[in-house]
């Protein structure tokens, strides 16, 4: 902002600024004017301001001096009489007053100004040789009564040269002269000081009490707030997450006549889409344009981020439209989102389209397309424009990389995602970041590969890049899979030593963690010394006491989140339906569903469902839990069923359990598993014809890639997998009569179960994997710890259960299951499944208790 002073009588720029006697006069308040002389005062009460100033004269003549109070007092008088004549004669004898200090010299220039003589004023104010706070107010008030806005420009910008920061008063002054006289620029400056005064910190925190304040304040003393200044205030609440204020702001702005401008719209519509408020940012979207008001490149790609937020192609589409009729697609900001938003919700035609009319491209429109080439798990397309972005005048950067390789690791093909970090590496013309690590950590996660996924997670420390958040929260679930409670606690150090605990996110990661991997009491220990807690915290914790069996404690959280006033979600409600299943409490479980919709206006969804049918069975009240299935408003999903089914096979009730594997088998006809217990309860019925059916339909689904049981096991700081049928862990010759041996145990009648699943023609081909790990972690080992024991992505079936029992007697198993969380170290459901990924959750098919 370049500024020259209008006035030739500044001399402020030939003399040294003095910013530490600013500084020490800013603590400085000024003195109140009392009567301490000993005759003009009492003249000035009088009325006799006339005669006050007389005997200055004669004071002058005697060389006695004036109090400064004194003198400002007569100053205030000749203000409030309007009396210039006067109030020079008084400026002549200032050489009486015995100290003359900014306060008095600010005093006079306000006498100038006050009564109607702006060019003296400025004169005094520019020869002071000491200005504070109040001078520079002052002079600035003189000039917007006068409504000489640029000169209000020109004294901020020398009153910032000099050291001294506006306060909250002066900032809205200043914003209105901006504003009228068209300086776009010092309103940025002064918006920028605002931010960085902590003017709007109150704002941040939630208080709207600042802003109103400014606005009424103006207001009260005469000031009209202009465009720029609503629209600065408005920008700064949206962008400090009050987009209530900024609505009440924009409503206060047009009550005060002002009609909002494209930058106030704006303004709204991208602060309500930045935080998450995307209907309502579309919604002014819509009463901007029925205003009439033309957006901008920003307003559009605004209205677009929200409908790739929604993944709302329709209205993306009608945005798009809009962007087309006032010549906006070849923007490049207006490009880019229109590419992302049409990757995100699914038309790469559409995208592809918009790619190719852009006639100028940057790093963003590259990478937008080629993220959405990947998304699409189209990869090879995503190279070839790769190799084109190449050729091209934009040079890839470090997120076009790390897009390729998160792209090529979640299509399965792990090795071209190395090839691709190891090329950044190579060719030394992108620098690998901290999401260059993470794509590989969490991609591996994902594939199951855990160990590799450890293993860069500690190459990144030792090449010296510091994990952050997204890092931790890419392993932590592949541990809590593993019920590794090692190596949670060694990220845990990782998370400790980078201070990053205090982040809610990565902290609500370890409470899960820790609950899943078999430590419930450090788990509450974190929960108990967060100072902050979200919904998410409140979920984790309630639902690691229901997975570990303790519904009265999960219950017990559930109310004192209430009593804090946190709205549950539907996450929470799935918990809470699950501890009353625990604790068999049928009618408060109802009840409870109930409120999801009467008082929440929450649509319960089929977790929920899942968990009432789980409910009544839990309580043998299994024609209730059918019942209950045929009236549900949705359509009943495979959890349902096999939630179902366990109570079927708790309480011996064959005929249900066939009704109940037949809807299974109608949703899940590739479930080997399912079929497989069918065609026994078909035996066990008398039923043959029915046999013969079901074993038509394994033939016909021959083709599909059968469900193979896998279990992951910590040995010696490495997880190991193991798959049913698998020999290549079978290192010993003993490992079959091992087996065998605790096989015989386990046929014992304490372990007789029955409607369980039997092993299809075992022999040592088609060990189930937990056996395979039990044997490799035993196998020529004195003793095992505890803690080392197999996670299987299925529940045991009976006869694994009773090998492990038969070891030695302990109940070791801890898991977690899609259909329903509430598993405990005395009560585990046995089901059957397969998990693409370990730490995720597999499809399973509940189909009895144990123990």
């Amino acid at each position: 902002m370049q500024i020259k002073p209008s006035n030739p009588h500044n001399t402020l720029q030939t003399r040294p600024t003095h910013h530490q006697a600013h500084s020490h006069l800013l603590q400085q308040t000024p003195p109140k004017p009392t009567p301490s002389s000993k005759s003009p005062p009492p003249l000035c009460k009088t009325g006799h301001l006339a005669d006050a100033v007389a005997v200055l004269d004669s004071i002058a003549q005697t060389g006695s001096k004036l109090p400064a109070a004194t003198y400002m007092n007569l100053l205030q008088s000749c203000i409030d009489s309007n009396s210039i004549h006067l109030g020079r004669k008084l400026h002549r004898v200032i050489h009486t007053v015995d100290d003359v200090t900014p306060f008095v010299e600010t005093k006079l220039v306000s006498m100038y100004a006050k009564c109607g003589f702006l060019e003296d004023a400025r004169k005094v104010f520019d020869e002071m040789r000491e200005r504070n706070l109040y001078t520079w107010s002052a002079m600035t008030g003189a000039c917007l009564r006068e409504r000489r806005w640029g000169e209000v420009v020109e004294i901020f910008a020398l009153m910032v040269r000099d050291g001294v920061l506006p306060d909250w008063f002066l900032f809205p002054k200043v914003l209105q002269a901006c504003g009228n006289c068209g300086d776009f620029a010092a309103a940025r400056m002064v918006h920028s000081m605002v931010v960085r005064s902590g003017l709007i910190d109150n704002l941040r925190n939630g208080d709207n009490v600042e802003a109103r304040k400014l606005i009424d304040e103006m207001i009260r003393h005469g000031i009209e707030p202009g465009l720029v200044t609503w629209n600065i205030l408005i920008s700064s609440c949206n962008k400090s997450g009050q987009c209530d204020v900024a609505m009440e702001l924009m409503k206060k702005m047009e009550s005060c006549g002002i009609i909002p401008d494209v930058y106030t719209w704006t303004a709204m519509i991208s602060g309500f889409a930045q935080n998450n408020r995307t209907n309502q940012a579309l919604d002014l979207w819509k009463k901007m344009v029925l205003s009439g008001v033309q957006p901008n490149g920003i307003t559009i790609a605004s209205a677009t981020s929200a409908c790739t937020s929604l993944k709302s192609l329709t209205k993306g589409l009608e945005v798009y439209a809009f962007a087309v009729k006032i010549g906006l697609t070849d923007d490049v900001l207006v490009g880019n989102s229109l590419i992302d938003m049409f990757s995100k919700c699914g038309d790469l035609e559409a995208a592809e389209q918009v790619f190719n009319v852009m006639s100028e491209k940057d790093v963003y429109t590259w990478n937008s397309m080629i993220g959405g080439y990947c998304q699409a798990r189209y990869c090879g397309k995503a190279y070839e424009l790769f190799m084109k972005m190449q050729e091209s005048d934009v040079r890839p950067n470090a997120i076009t990389y790390n897009v390729m390789i998160t792209g090529y690791i979640q299509n399965g093909d792990a090795d071209q995602a190395v090839d691709l970090f190891q090329m950044m590496e190579r060719d030394g013309k992108v620098k690998r970041n901290t999401a260059s690590w993470n794509s590989l950590i969490a991609g591996y996660a994902q594939l199951g590969e855990i160990n590799e996924s450890l293993r860069i997670f500690r190459k990144m420390q030792a090449f010296g890049v510091s994990p952050n958040a997204v890092t931790l929260l890419s392993i932590l679930p592949a541990c809590a899979s593993l019920v590794a409670v090692k190596k949670v606690k060694e990220i845990h150090g990782s998370v400790f030593r980078r201070n990053l605990e205090s982040e809610l996110p990565v902290a609500n990661s370890l409470i899960d963690t820790y609950a899943k991997s078999g430590d419930l009491e450090y788990s509450r220990t974190i929960f108990d010394r967060m100072a902050s807690k979200d919904i998410i915290t409140w979920n984790s914790a309630i639902s690691g006491y229901v997975l570990h069996g303790y519904p009265d404690v999960a219950l017990d959280l559930f109310d004192r989140m209430k009593q804090l006033g946190l709205k549950p979600n539907r996450g929470t409600f799935a918990a809470v339906l699950y501890a009353y299943s625990l604790a068999k409490m049928v009618n408060k479980g109802i009840e409870a569903l109930s409120s999801i919709s009467e008082e929440y206006q929450i649509i319960p969804g089929p977790e929920h469902y899942s968990a009432i049918v789980d409910l009544y069975g839990r309580s043998g009240r299994l024609q209730e839990a059918m019942e209950f299935i045929e009236d549900m408003p949705i359509e009943p999903d495979s959890c349902v069923w096999a939630a179902l089914l366990t109570a079927c096979r708790n309480h011996g009730n064959l005929s249900l359990a066939i009704h109940t594997g037949e809807r299974l088998i109608d949703l899940e006809p590739g479930n080997v598993l399912i079929q497989q217990f069918v065609l026994q309860a078909y035996a066990l019925s008398g039923k043959p014809d029915d046999t013969s059916k079901l074993r038509r339909l394994g033939k016909e689904n021959a083709t599909i890639k059968r469900s193979l049981g896998q279990c992951w096991m910590l040995v010696n700081n490495t997880v190991h997998t193991f798959i049913s049928g698998d020999r290549s862990k079978l290192c010993s010759k003993y490992v079959k009569s091992w087996l065998q041996d605790i096989a015989e145990k386990a046929n014992g009648p304490d372990f007789h179960c029955g409607l369980a699943v039997e092993e299809e023609e075992e022999g040592i081909s088609m060990v189930h994997c937990e056996k395979l790990a039990l044997a490799f972690a035993l196998i020529g080992s004195q003793s095992v710890p505890k803690s080392e024991y197999p996670f299987p992505d299925t529940m045991v079936c009976t006869e694994e259960s009773a090998d492990a029992h038969s070891l030695d007697g302990s109940e070791n198993y801890e898991y977690e299951a899609k259909c329903g969380e509430q598993f405990s170290s005395t009560e585990t459901e046995i089901v059957f499944g397969v998990a693409d990924k370990p730490y995720e959750s597999p499809k399973r098919t509940v189909l009895c208790d144990m123990y």
